[in-house]
């Protein structure tokens, strides 16, 4: 994996975890936990999907 597809993906799993905060703070739902814990489990299959692929 390539340095530039692994930068590309952690800035993808921090934008999905600033996002599920971000949209629990305005709908006031301090469910923040579980969408944290999905938004990390999406990077983590990202990563590992395009790990195996390459």
């Amino acid at each position: 994996m390539s340095a530039p597809a692994r930068l590309g993906l952690l800035v993808v799993a921090n934008a999905l975890v600033a996002w599920a905060l971000y949209d629990n703070w305005i709908s006031r739902a301090y469910h923040w936990l579980p969408n944290t814990l999905a938004a990390l489990a999406v990077a983590a299959v990202a990563v590992v999907y395009w790990g195996r692929r390459r």
